[in-house]
């Protein structure tokens, strides 16, 4: 009697808890090392998925001030309740890795859609998101910030996305 009554309260637990966690929280990352894999996300409420885009040197050797995308990067919003969204792009060039947030230094150099501000390692979307959010118009190598000792070094990006429903989140902090 004792052990079916904690089968069904552990098992009783466990699945308030996956409904809990399902509604309130969704993300997902893409766009590593050079491959770009559409990703689509549902958990509860918040759908997202990405829009088309590609690395131009997916393979092969990346230059300084090489366009690295064919196209901006587009996140769609499918979700049927208000949402907040925030993004973190990391980066590995050589030796050198980090996150960026400011094209001041950085060997990773980004050009943001507008809507986006730079928050911790964060870049925040401010307000709701619209059905569809641009976040990188380009990306490249800077000149400037490196030199040739990255030269056959590897180069990864990791562009990675959070999105909460605003029900339950303020701001990101």
């Amino acid at each position: 009697m004792k052990k079916r009554m904690i089968l069904f309260v552990l098992s009783l637990a466990l699945i308030i808890g996956m409904l809990s966690a399902g509604n309130a929280y969704a993300w997902f990352s893409t766009l590593e090392g050079g491959s770009a894999v559409a990703n689509n996300v549902q958990s509860g409420k918040v759908i997202y998925s990405f829009g088309s885009t590609d690395f131009i040197a997916a393979s092969g050797e990346i230059f300084p001030e090489q366009r690295l995308m064919s196209s901006t990067l587009t996140l769609i919003n499918s979700s049927n309740v208000p949402t907040k969204l925030r993004a973190r792009i990391s980066y590995t060039v050589g030796s050198e890795s980090g996150y960026w947030t400011s094209n001041e230094g950085c060997p990773l150099q980004v050009s943001l859609s507008t809507g986006w501000s730079v928050s911790g390692d964060y870049l925040v979307y401010s307000g709701n998101v619209p059905p569809s959010v641009n976040l990188i118009e380009q990306m490249w190598i800077s000149g400037e910030n490196t030199d040739d000792s990255i030269a056959g070094q590897n180069f990864t990006v990791l562009v990675h996305f959070d999105a909460e429903q605003s029900q339950y989140k303020d701001n990101w902090g």
